[in-house]
């Protein structure tokens, strides 16, 4: 393996970023193929799964890596390409532990799901209404990575039917950078998909726009994410009681 074990400098966040686009660069990971776990890294740098977790997600943002449900992290195209390390700098450091991003995409989820609620067609809904059902299969056979993935396309399709190609287009890089964050607590078998009242919400959010209620529908996105922050809450407790164990 190439990593290496880090001296605390600098951002530890910011080693670990170096370290992964200097073996891309250099050909060890090229285009395509899979980078080594998240928990392989830490241990190999000796650094905190945090830590490899923001460069990684900094470097999903960008579009250098890429993650794929159920599977793991892979070298997307712009792997091959010249990179701009200060773009991930800014990244890493501008937001911590990803609390910005999600409130980002919130605020953003919230305009598009009010314009869908008023610009939503047929089509859109019956897009919305699809993964909304895949969803709910695939709770109930506690398949969490495909559980993850419709989840993810629910929230596109929502998007989408708020016919905003700027908007749409501003929500589709915190959506990577959250998804791997939710890869991230699957991983660990943090099951919080499993819970009725996430269908729930999904539920509200879908009822509002197709009853093009605006109203309703800021409020269901904001239990939404209220709900997401309390598992999100519990997931970083488990994981924080296994680091110092």
């Amino acid at each position: 393996m190439p990593f290496q074990e880090i001296a605390p400098r600098k951002t530890k966040a910011m080693y670990v970023a170096e370290q992964i686009l200097a073996t891309i660069k250099q050909g060890e990971y090229p285009v395509g193929s899979q980078l080594p776990p998240e928990r392989r890294i830490a241990e190999q740098m000796k650094v905190s799964r945090n830590s490899v977790r923001e460069a990684l997600r900094a470097l999903q943002i960008i579009g250098i890596i890429e993650s794929k449900a159920g599977t793991g992290t892979y070298v997307s195209g712009n792997g091959e390409r010249g990179i701009d390390l200060s773009r991930v700098v800014a990244f890493v450091e501008g937001s911590k532990d990803l609390f910005e991003i999600w409130e980002a995409r919130q605020e953003l989820e919230t305009s598009l799901a009010k314009l869908a609620s008023t610009k939503a067609k047929k089509s859109d809904l019956r897009n919305i209404s699809t993964a909304l059902e895949e969803m709910r299969t695939d709770s109930a056979i506690a398949d969490n990575a495909r559980y993850l993935e419709a989840n993810r396309i629910f929230h596109l399709s929502v998007a989408e039917a708020a016919h905003n190609f700027v908007l749409m287009e501003a929500l589709q890089p915190l959506i990577k950078a959250t998804s791997q964050q939710l890869l991230d607590e699957i991983d660990l078998g943090y099951t919080w998909q499993k819970e009725q009242k996430d269908l729930d919400t999904h539920k509200e959010i879908f009822v509002a726009i197709r009853n093009h209620d605006s109203d309703g529908v800021c409020k269901a996105i904001k239990r939404h994410f209220t709900l997401l922050d309390k598992y999100r809450k519990g997931y970083n407790d488990l994981e924080e009681l296994g680091e110092t164990a």
